[in-house]
């Protein structure tokens, strides 16, 4: 399995991971998942102003927010011409993910790898809605950041 990551940052006055701490988490999210076709993500950081505005029109929720996904939909008639499954973009908010980390009193590098696992299972389909739903998305995701070395997000202090 390949995955190519293509990332467009409009907030260079905030950290964010390069490349290859991207990859390594969507790569290790799609290995557990046991997902072996060929696929290309497409990651924006963004402002907070362009979160919410996002966030408003898509979800019809008032504020920034971390992580935005669109899933893409293509023919398979079309993946198969370009050798990969395009599996949508995420856009993320480098501003939300440094104030969440201090408040949750996590590293920032941790957040930004569990908020790339959640929006990558989201998606591929993965949603929390429900209470069953949020069981199963939240193992995997702990699951995933286990095998990347990261402690689970969900337990408080």
């Amino acid at each position: 399995m390949t995955v190519t990551v293509e990332i467009d940052n409009h907030c260079a006055s905030h950290w964010v991971p390069d490349e290859s701490n991207c990859l390594r988490s969507l790569q290790a999210t799609l290995e557990y998942l046991c997902r072996e076709e060929d696929c290309s993500i497409s990651l924006k950081f963004i402002t907070s102003e362009e979160s919410a505005e996002l966030n408003s029109h898509y979800r019809g929720k008032a504020g920034a927010t971390n992580v935005l996904s669109f899933a893409a939909d293509f023919p398979q008639s079309i993946v198969t011409d370009i050798g990969l499954r395009p599996l949508g973009d995420l856009a993320i908010c480098p501003e939300v993910l440094e104030r969440e980390a201090a408040e949750q009193n996590k590293s920032l590098q941790s957040h930004w790898t569990h908020i790339l696992v959640h929006g990558l299972l989201h998606l591929l389909g993965y949603e929390h809605g429900e209470e069953a739903a949020a069981t199963t998305m939240e193992n995997i995701e702990i699951e995933v950041l286990k095998k990347l070395g990261i402690s689970n997000p969900y337990l408080i202090g």
